[in-house]
């Protein structure tokens, strides 16, 4: 009589447990490395900012403003996150999850992308109004 062998099951991996983790509606869209040595992600759907530790944790943090879409993200020179919203703004994100809005005059010319220049200041770009302009942080 031939003996069966049980398979082991393996433990979920990382690649896997994020897999899981993005199959609700969330549109991932930036991705950055924090001061604090994990990963942060836009959740644009959601209105939410994710941090990611390499181990696969998550910890999710809403944004202020509902449905502000955020999209581009950047670690700025003081060691913050600095995420564009696709309301016409941006917001300060802190190691510690702490979320300050900064929300532009014109609501109708929303930053897509933004990045730490050379210079230490923030540049963001607007597809929707054919822009570039810093913000000093």
């Amino acid at each position: 009589m031939p003996m069966h062998r049980r398979r082991r099951r393996a433990l979920p991996s990382i690649r896997d447990r994020l897999r899981r983790r993005f199959r609700t509606v969330s549109l991932p869209v930036a991705i950055v490395a924090g001061a604090d040595g994990n990963l942060w992600v836009t959740e644009t759907t959601k209105n939410k900012v994710a941090k990611v530790t390499t181990s696969g944790t998550f910890t999710e943090y809403t944004l202020p403003t509902t449905n502000s879409y955020p999209n581009g993200m950047t670690r700025g020179p003081d060691g913050n996150l600095w995420v564009a919203l696709n309301i016409g703004g941006v917001d300060k994100i802190t190691p510690a999850g702490v979320v300050t809005e900064y929300p532009f005059p014109d609501r109708f010319n929303p930053p897509n992308g933004i990045a730490t220049g050379p210079d230490g200041n923030l540049w963001m770009v607007s597809r929707t109004s054919n822009w570039i302009t810093r913000m000093t942080p």
